[in-house]
């Protein structure tokens, strides 16, 4: 599956409306645990996700797991909420750095809900993965994915005032103060 549809499509894993009525006023940080290979697309989830979620008072980092940087194990314990993002890989490859984010995803969950965790597409299936569930190709594909929805979504403010969106040509081009268009697609399924 594409990056940029996985950057915008969640399946909801602990909720997100959890997730975000558990933030309070007071200053927290919280990580992106960045899953795709591809460079190209490090600023899009930072773009997409912080622009979405980030708070005045929050701090957030990203970690780009899929080539090795992971937390260190004392900031590992002072994120209050984690974002797993989408990604090109898929969790039944089972590559090294894959096998670090199921342990690490598992000392999260063994933390008994003091720190928040939230997947995406590719993270959710990697959070079914390290708590023991499948992760399946989906069959009968056309195009190598499958066409959930579309639906009309619209873009916060605080996404649009990003320096991606601001930068980029693509989005330049869209008015998308009137909402956008946006076909779900994936090509594996949590079993």
């Amino acid at each position: 599956v594409s990056p940029s549809l996985s950057i915008l499509i969640y399946y909801d894993f602990g909720g997100i409306q959890d997730f975000l009525q558990s933030r309070t006023h007071e200053k927290k940080l919280f990580g992106i645990l960045n899953t795709e290979p591809d460079s190209s697309w490090d600023n899009v989830y930072e773009a997409c996700y912080q622009g979405y979620f980030q708070r005045p008072h929050e701090k957030w980092m990203s970690f780009k797991v899929s080539r090795g940087q992971f937390p260190t194990e004392a900031m590992e314990k002072s994120i209050a909420g984690w974002i797993i993002t989408g990604s090109n890989s898929a969790t039944y490859e089972r590559k090294d750095w894959m096998l670090k984010l199921y342990e690490l995803i598992r000392r999260i969950v063994a933390r008994n809900g003091k720190q928040k965790l939230l997947g995406f597409c590719f993270g959710h299936q990697a959070i079914a993965t390290a708590l023991g569930g499948e992760v399946e190709r989906m069959k009968n594909l056309e195009y190598d994915v499958m066409l959930l929805y579309k639906n009309r979504i619209y873009l916060k403010q605080e996404f649009l005032r990003t320096t991606y969106v601001k930068n980029s040509l693509g989005f330049k081009r869209l008015n998308l103060t009137r909402g956008i268009y946006l076909n779900q697609a994936h090509g594996d399924f949590v079993a």
